[in-house]
C-alpha cells in the first residue's frame, strides 16, 4: 500500500509458516456473545505500531474484525481500503463477515511477553450454525500482523473480507474480498515497511 505494508500467505515462497497458538488454557476469555457486538478496550500489552501511530489497546467485534479504536459492529463486509461511513477505522479484518457467537463466549486474548494473540474459537456465519470457524490475529511489537486460520468449515467462505486499513480509511491492503480463498492451516502475514 502507500504506507509500505506488504503481505504474503503460507502458500507463497518466503511466506509465513502456519503455527497455531491455542491460548484458551492461559488467555483471558472476552465477555462477548450474541450478534453484532463490539467490546473493549482490552490491553495489547505493548505499544503496537500501525500506520505511523501506536496503540496499546484494541476492540473486538463478533463480525470477525478487530479495531484499535472503532466501536462499530458493521456486519456487511466491503473492499479495503474504504472510506464508507459504516466501515471501521484502524481495522484488522481477519475474517470480516456476518458472524454470530450465539450465547457462548468465543474469543480470547493473551500476551506472552513476545506477542499478543486474539483468538476466535468456533464462530458461525449468521444463519449457518453447523459449521464452526476458528481463526486468530497475532500482533508482534515490531508491527508485524499475522492472521491464522485453523479450521474454516463454512459451506462457503467467499463472502468475507481479509485485510487492513488505517485511521483515515484511505490506505490499506486487501488480501481477499468475496472470493474463495481461506482454507484450513493458512497463515497471512502483513509487514510494515523495513520489517
Amino acid at each position: 500500500d502507500v504506507f509500505g505494508y506488504t503481505y504474503a500467505d503460507s502458500d507463497e515462497q518466503g511466506g509465513p509458516v502456519f503455527g497455531w497458538f491455542d491460548i484458551r488454557p492461559v488467555g483471558t476469555q472476552i465477555p462477548m456473545t450474541g450478534d453484532d457486538t463490539n467490546t473493549g478496550p482490552y490491553p495489547v500489552g505493548f505499544d503496537f505500531p500501525f500506520y505511523g501511530k501506536t496503540f496499546n489497546s484494541f476492540r473486538i467485534c463478533t463480525n470477525g474484525f478487530v479495531s484499535f479504536t472503532s466501536t462499530k459492529t458493521t456486519l456487511s463486509n466491503t473492499t479495503l481500503p474504504n472510506t464508507g461511513s459504516t466501515v471501521p477505522e484502524n481495522l484488522l479484518a481477519v475474517f470480516w463477515d456476518d458472524m454470530h457467537f450465539q450465547t457462548v463466549q468465543r474469543a480470547w486474548y493473551h500476551n506472552d511477553g513476545t506477542k499478543l494473540v486474539i483468538q476466535y474459537q468456533d464462530v458461525y456465519k449468521y444463519g449457518d450454525y453447523t459449521h464452526p470457524n476458528t481463526f486468530e490475529i497475532v500482533l508482534y511489537p515490531n508491527g508485524v500482523i499475522l492472521y491464522q486460520y485453523l479450521s474454516m468449515t463454512m459451506t462457503t467462505t467467499k463472502s468475507a473480507t481479509i485485510g487492513i486499513h488505517n485511521k483515515a480509511k484511505n490506505d490499506g491492503l486487501q488480501d481477499v474480498y468475496d472470493a474463495l480463498y481461506v482454507k484450513d492451516n493458512r497463515a497471512i502475514r502483513f509487514k510494515p515497511p523495513a520489517r
